[in-house]
């Protein structure tokens, strides 16, 4: 799921980029700007860095606090893990809530103005990515509490952020 999910981020910034490369090139070259470019370009903004973050929930590449991750008294990094990861679940459980409604509020609403599309799917990644955020936090916290992910977490095994 995880190779997906970055296959899904690198495309999406691969699209981004082209369609950027093709504004530039309609705008200064051929004297008519392309008009949906830009607004398509911000909604799979928000799509790949949402989907971005759960990818990076996997492999732990945040900035974090090492002084307390890395801390050789195992009550703190016990108390890092009971702090962080379910904070995490809470506010991802929130973006899903939210998202969740705001999508479906909007679902035969408005659309977009130069594109066209319905807002309700670009709104979609908030509970697509909160579930996402919430069900990789929810393994992860597992995944530490029960001393397994020591070996595989990039703070605790020396990779520096």
């Amino acid at each position: 799921m995880i190779r997906m999910l970055n296959w899904l981020v690198a495309g999406g910034i691969a699209t981004i980029s082209c369609m950027l490369i093709a504004q530039v090139f309609f705008r200064y070259v051929l004297n008519s700007s392309l008009s949906w470019t830009e607004e398509v370009g911000t909604f799979l903004l928000i799509w790949v860095g949402v989907l971005g973050v759960a990818s990076g929930l996997r492999s732990e590449d945040f900035i974090a606090f090492t002084l307390f991750r890395r801390s050789r008294i195992a009550a703190v990094r016990l108390l890092c893990t009971i702090i962080s990861w379910p904070s995490t679940i809470a506010f991802s459980g929130l973006i899903a809530f939210y998202g969740w409604n705001l999508s479906f509020d909007r679902a035969y609403g408005p659309v977009s103005a130069a594109a066209s599309i319905p807002l309700a799917w670009i709104y979609a990644i908030f509970p697509i990515g909160g579930v996402l955020i919430a069900a990789l936090s929810i393994a992860r916290f597992v995944r530490e509490l029960s001393g397994k992910a020591q070996q595989t977490s990039g703070v605790d095994s020396g990779k520096d952020i």
